[in-house]
């Protein structure tokens, strides 16, 4: 990902908003919004763990 410091900081400020922001951060990201649907749907995750899921899938590897 071609992401700055600046930028992660705040997706991940975003990532407390409610589950149905989540769609808006992931366009913000960049990421494939259908493939994260897809994994949210077949895990079922809650909220808060949607948010540790995109933690970890998107941690930027200088932090």
């Amino acid at each position: 990902m071609k992401t700055s410091r600046f930028h992660m900081k705040k997706v991940r400020y975003h990532m407390k908003t409610p589950r149905f922001h989540m769609k808006k951060v992931l366009h913000h990201m960049k990421t494939p919004c259908f493939h994260m649907k897809k994994v949210r749907c077949h895990m079922k995750t809650p909220c808060f763990h949607m948010k540790n899921l995109c933690y970890q899938m998107f941690q930027p590897p200088f932090v």
